[in-house]
């Protein structure tokens, strides 16, 4: 699986809706979105536990923790 927004290009708003979008490969079910302040080298903060694997897409409420470091996970919950 892997993350395709954000990449790294945008420039997201606090409070506003934007996707997570990922590719999936495989046969998982569910998946798992968390992100990272510290630019990828821990991800302690949960965005969704658990959202099905073949939509693709979340939509995320941008939290308010700006950052050029700011990095999203996603994985397989199973």
């Amino acid at each position: 699986m892997t993350v395709t927004a954000p990449n790294g290009t945008e420039v997201w708003v606090v409070g506003a809706s934007q996707n997570i979008t990922w590719t999936k490969t495989g046969s998982f079910a569910n998946v798992e979105l968390r992100y990272s302040t510290d630019g990828g080298t821990t991800y302690p903060t949960v965005i969704v536990a658990s959202t099905l694997a073949s939509a693709l897409s979340y939509a995320w409420t941008i939290p308010d923790a700006i950052s050029t470091t700011v990095r999203v996970k996603a994985t397989d919950t199973g």
